[in-house]
């Protein structure tokens, strides 16, 4: 598992909003969803599963958010 910065900072998000980690970590995919769905449940599993995104991300879906490239600009419908 390779760390970062920015990963740093995402696991203290994580403890406060994990879904918000997630979002900012690899977008509003399936795992964002999921986050969330844990979080409402419960917020120790989504805490600790935002970790587990974090940390565990290939290169290059991470800050997909954050870095803003050209690859990663299909938009959901709903917000």
């Amino acid at each position: 598992l390779t760390m970062h910065a920015g990963d740093c900072i995402l696991l203290i998000i994580a403890i406060l909003l994990p879904p918000l980690a997630v979002l900012l970590k690899v977008g509003c995919n399936c795992q964002f969803c999921l986050s969330l769905i844990l979080t409402i449940l419960c917020w120790i599993p989504g805490i600790l599963h935002a970790w587990w995104v974090v940390c565990s991300a290939p290169e290059e879906t991470r800050y997909v958010v954050l870095t803003n490239d050209q690859h990663h600009h299909h938009h959901h419908g709903h917000h």
